[in-house]
């Protein structure tokens, strides 16, 4: 049930949250949406109508999946070419360290796609602004907000994006000292202990027994 409800929150903040924002922006160009959100020239009194949220759902998880496919192709892209890489895991200890790994996707890479998605939004904002006032149109706090908004949302999701990896990393790699711990330590190794090797005979002890054997044999006879 809670990994139910993690990834519940995880889609919602994900997807739903930022698509939500950019069908707001939206909606001040499209009669349409301004339509589903029960909008006229200005916020009605009235609550929109079941039609109108499962309109306005779908609408703002179609853009955020359309975002998703945004992030992969520019934000992440960029993301690797400047230092934060996909790191290689070990898919085979997926399994029994599941739990985990679906810990860090929740904490750090649900957030990292949150923050990339908004700002992809909050660009898609901008545009709208400008296709609204005019590319040499007054700028406002508005447009101040959003600039510092944007600056955030890229250092954020960078950050998130990076204890993904770092911490996945750590989970699911292996090294040369030993097999990667979650705390980052490593299992350490058993240094193997040397076989004793009987000591070699000398050739004093050979030729003292060969004596002590020739000894032996003249007294018997």
């Amino acid at each position: 049930m809670p990994q139910t409800t993690d990834r519940g929150f995880g889609l919602i903040i994900a997807y739903l949250v930022p698509g939500f924002g950019a069908i707001l922006a939206l909606s001040t160009l499209s009669p349409t949406i301004r339509l589903w959100l029960n909008m006229a020239s200005s916020y009605a009194l009235e609550a929109p109508d079941f039609a109108g949220v499962v309109y306005v759902v779908f609408a703002s998880l179609g853009m955020g999946l359309v975002f998703g496919a945004i992030r992969w192709a520019v934000i992440d892209q960029i993301n690797a070419a400047t230092g934060i890489g996909r790191p290689q895991l070990n898919d085979a200890l997926m399994e029994e360290r599941l739990n985990a790994y679906g810990l860090f996707i929740s904490i750090h890479y649900q957030y990292h796609k949150f923050y990339a998605h908004s700002l992809i939004a909050g660009v898609v904002y901008a545009v709208v602004r400008r296709e609204t006032y005019g590319l040499t149109g007054s700028y406002d706090l508005i447009d101040g907000t959003l600039a510092i908004l944007l600056v955030i949302f890229w250092f954020a999701q960078r950050n998130a994006l990076k204890m993904y990896y770092t911490r996945a990393e750590r989970l699911l790699s292996h090294t040369e000292e030993g097999l990667s711990m979650t705390n980052g330590g490593h299992h350490e190794t058993t240094p193997t202990r040397p076989q004793s090797k009987p000591a070699p005979k000398t050739g004093q002890g050979k030729g003292q027994t060969a004596k002590g054997g020739k000894a032996t044999e003249t007294k018997k006879n």
